[in-house]
């Protein structure tokens, strides 16, 4: 999947919101398109000052030296009903995985600025989380992924988060494609949307996401009981109020830090993370913890993930959490450190 540089105008009504946007054509004109947010994962849209740049998901269909013939996905077309387009070369890039969550999660139902299910939402993760990457670090513990949970900012969380240790000059790509040219920055259509407009969260004042804040990363999870193991290998759940061990510093297959001078060369792989985070109101008792990273391989990940579902339904608290209506939810994508 690819994207396609265009910008949103205007945006009219309550979620999901009509949103107006317009792409340039190769020839000149320009294309005006209607379509309403999820599809047009417009979630970042809310509280910026327009118009703005916006990303739109579409497949290539053809390509010469200077442009490239692009078919808008989710069966988005402009006024006269057209879905197809030729564009300048430069104004297509790859999908990012962040994009990929925010894609698998349409394709699911879930709006990832507005979760209402919390199963819906964790079945699209795991169909992420089983994807292939190109650009990731071939050694051990470069790819792993996590269930998270806690309060922040005075209302409940539960995060799901998939990070990515990349060796490449640039983001990591899906499905086999060339590695997006680096910018220093997440892709344009990363998201950064508000939570859930701004209605508070019962209960537990306006609900707000630390997005200043990486999700927390360690080789050793947080547990919740010291005397029950946890599936496939991994250390016991447990209770916290601290944080998981934090590893923005790039690490060796073997969980150590790479020294200094290796990542100021460039040498070390570079971290991002792609995180789904759901609000929640109530749970004033719900402490931290998590399920500790698993790095089971891409391929054979199926049954990992199936085990670290299960574990959910062994603690009550955490699985009444996990049943609750949420309150807000946002889907971030970018560096770990």
């Amino acid at each position: 999947m690819y994207y396609v540089a265009a910008t949103a105008i205007d945006w009219t009504g309550v979620r999901p919101a009509l949103v107006e946007v317009h792409l340039s054509e190769s020839d000149g004109t320009e294309a005006v398109i209607l379509g309403r947010a999820p599809v047009l994962s417009a979630g970042h849209l809310w509280h910026s000052r327009l118009p703005i740049p916006l990303g739109l998901r579409c497949d290539v269909v053809d390509r010469d030296d200077h442009t490239v013939l692009v078919r808008l996905g989710h069966g988005v077309t402009d006024a006269s009903g057209r879905d197809t387009f030729r564009v300048d070369a430069g104004a297509v890039r790859l999908e990012n995985p962040g994009e990929a969550f925010d894609r698998i999660l349409i394709n699911h139902h879930v709006d990832p600025d507005n979760v209402s299910d919390v199963e819906s939402a964790w079945l699209a993760f795991t169909e992420f989380a089983q994807g292939e990457i190109d650009g990731v670090d071939p050694d051990a513990d470069s790819d792993g992924f996590i269930i998270q949970w806690g309060r922040h900012g005075g209302a409940a969380s539960l995060t799901f988060t998939r990070q990515l240790a990349i060796v490449s000059t640039g983001e990591p790509s899906l499905n086999g494609d060339q590695p997006i040219p680096d910018s220093g920055q997440p892709a344009p259509n990363g998201r950064e949307p508000a939570l859930n407009g701004d209605k508070p969260v019962p209960d537990s004042g306006q609900p707000t996401l630390n997005g200043d804040q990486p999700a927390p990363h360690g080789r050793e999870p947080i547990a919740e009981s010291g005397d029950k193991p946890a599936p496939h290998g991994r250390e016991p759940i447990a209770e916290s109020g601290e944080p998981a061990p934090h590893g923005r510093e790039p690490v060796t297959a073997g969980g150590e830090p790479v020294a200094d001078d290796k990542a100021a060369a460039g040498g070390a792989p570079k971290l991002w993370q792609a995180s789904l985070e759901i609000r929640f109101p109530g749970f004033h008792i719900l402490p931290s913890g998590n399920t500790g990273w698993d790095f089971t391989p891409t391929g054979t990940r199926r049954a990992a993930l199936a085990a670290l579902r299960a574990t959910v339904d062994e603690h009550p608290l955490l699985s009444s959490l996990w049943y609750a209506r949420p309150a807000a939810s946002r889907l971030t994508y970018g560096p770990a450190d």
